[in-house]
């Protein structure tokens, strides 16, 4: 399981905008072949490390709140 290449897909993902996150696990089962537990555990993986591993995008948002 290369869960980097997962990872940077569901980046690209994100900033793209197309999906909604939380319905991203059918992408990964149809990209990477991984079936649907382990792609759920992917996408669960990835939600839960993304402050660890984009800080800034996550100081933006907390930075930006309240804000229109």
């Amino acid at each position: 399981m290369d869960k980097k290449l997962v990872f940077e897909f569901l980046d690209e993902l994100r900033e793209s905008g197309a999906v909604n996150m939380f319905g991203a696990t059918p992408l990964i089962v149809m990209t990477f072949g991984y079936d649907r537990d382990t792609s759920r555990k992917l996408l669960a993986d990835w939600m839960n490390t993304f402050s660890e591993r984009h800080p800034e995008l996550v100081k933006n948002i907390s930075t930006n709140k309240g804000e229109t």
